[in-house]
């Protein structure tokens, strides 16, 4: 060991050559000795330090001087250096054991398996002498590779077993446990897939889910056999899922629907998964499916076509609506779509006209009725209703003077007072049948054209009228 002692000063202070500041690191340098044995030893190198004349422990260092007479090993699988090796049961795989160096003695190397269930291994030993000297049938030179063949226990469970293989040597008499093992894994000939432990067999699908629609997340199982493809199927008796053969993927069937207010909120249904597609290994797992809750709108029933009269009071109602909702939730009405600003809706559901409606300007309205509920969130039902509006036959309108003055026998029976015209709302008949009404209607008449005379002359100081006032009051 050099060297045998190290001086540190404080920091600053003047240094000798072999002195030094406490925090600059030294290297100590252990050299190790040859000797005439075949052993490795451990020796401990003790730190001390005098601080006032006292001596204090520090602490130790063990140093291994390995024998540079031992053999070491070397295992190689495909000229590749191995820790670990796979081998299927009843099957069985090899790799090589070489002297790395050349030892100073006749190596014999114990091989064994500590699982010997799992795994067996020959040979059981081999021998290896130095080079050049005489070798019997069952020894080898040093630097001989050797082949170790390992095969694989076949056993009655479906899993894989693990065990290591440990090398050691025989040297002067003196066995050694010094080189590592190799782990050894016997992958079982065939597997079962199974669901593991603890996986959640719950899944969840909203209530309007339509068609093809995923039904939570996929069911899958585990398979530890490389290669093996599974195939789910699904038993399932309310004939409402389906799933992926491939990924296990529940989802809705086509034509089917689902109605949490329904008689039915959860299905129970069993997946099997198999690793093969025929006289494969199997496992099952019981699936809850929970329909949840989805705010739906209201339904709205009432006619869809209903007709109103013209000239009709618009306290009447057009007609009644009613409205259900799936989740029992309150509503309110409302009317809308091209023509719902001509109408109302009250809390019975009774859809009115704002004014009175006129055949004649517009005999059809196109609404909607509207019933929104106080879901989360809120969902609007709506149903379309298109009002007619029924013909009235109304009378015609009459145009002309009502308040006419003349003087006395100059007015003859042939003089036209005034002529009158009439329109019909209608507008059906151009043709029109003239009459007269009235106190006086007996003292004038009326042509098919509306011309209005006297039958008599009249006579100021002689009134015809029923009045006896010269003012005559007739109706057209």
């Amino acid at each position: 060991m050099s060297p045998i002692s190290i001086t540190f000063t404080k920091t600053d202070e003047a240094s000798d050559a072999d002195k030094y500041e406490w925090d600059d690191a030294q290297t100590i340098t252990l050299t190790a000795l040859s000797d005439s044995d075949a052993w490795d030893e451990i020796e401990s190198v003790y730190h001390r330090m005098t601080v006032s004349g006292r001596s204090y422990v520090l602490g130790q260092v063990r140093a291994s001087i390995r024998d540079s007479g031992l053999p070491d090993l070397s295992y190689q699988r495909n000229s590749a250096d191995i820790e670990e090796i796979t081998v299927a049961e009843g099957f069985t795989a090899t790799y090589t054991v070489q002297m790395a160096n050349e030892p100073a003695s006749n190596v014999m190397i114990y091989i064994a398996s500590d699982d010997v269930g799992s795994a067996t291994v020959s040979p059981a030993s081999i021998t290896f002498t130095k080079t050049g000297e005489a070798q019997d049938s069952d020894k080898y030179e040093w630097n001989d590779p050797q082949t170790v063949t390992v095969t694989g226990a076949a056993d009655g469970d479906q899993f894989d077993d693990t065990t290591s293989i440990r090398h050691w040597h025989n040297v002067q008499g003196r066995v050694f446990y010094r080189w590592p093992t190799v782990k050894v894994t016997v992958i079982d000939g065939n597997r079962a897939p199974y669901f593991q432990d603890g996986l959640t067999a719950t899944r969840e699908v909203p209530e309007d889910a339509g068609q093809d629609a995923n039904v939570g997340d996929p069911v899958t199982a585990i398979d530890l056999n490389t290669g093996d493809t599974l195939t789910y199927s699904l038993d399932d008796q309310s004939g409402k899922f389906a799933i992926n053969s491939s990924t296990g993927q529940i989802t809705v069937i086509a034509g089917n629907s689902l109605d949490y207010e329904g008689t039915e909120q959860d299905y129970s249904v069993e997946v099997l998964v198999s690793d093969r597609a025929s006289d494969g290994l199997t496992d099952k797992i019981e699936v809850k499916v929970l329909v949840t809750d989805v705010n739906e709108p209201p339904i709205i029933s009432g006619d869809d076509m209903p007709a109103f009269s013209e000239n009709t009071n618009i306290d009447t109602r057009v007609a009644r609506y009613t409205a259900s909702d799936p989740e029992s939730d309150s509503f309110g009405w409302s009317v809308g779509g091209t023509d719902g600003s001509s109408f109302s809706m009250d809390t019975s559901g009774d859809l009115r006209f704002i004014s009175e409606p006129d055949f004649e300007t517009k005999d059809e309205y196109s609404v909607t009725i509207v019933a929104t509920d106080d879901g989360s969130p809120q969902e609007e039902g709506e149903f379309p209703v298109t009002v007619s509006v029924e013909d009235f036959d109304e009378p015609p309108t009459i145009s002309g003077d009502d308040s006419l003055t003349f003087i006395e026998f100059t007015t003859l029976t042939t003089t036209t007072l005034d002529t009158y015209s009439a329109s019909d709302p209608e507008g059906v008949n151009s043709t029109f049948t003239w009459s007269l009404g009235g106190t006086d209607s007996g003292d004038f008449e009326i042509s098919s054209t509306g011309d209005l005379t006297f039958k008599n002359i009249p006579d100021y100081e002689n009134p015809a009228d029923s009045g006896g006032n010269n003012e005559y009051n007739v109706q057209i």
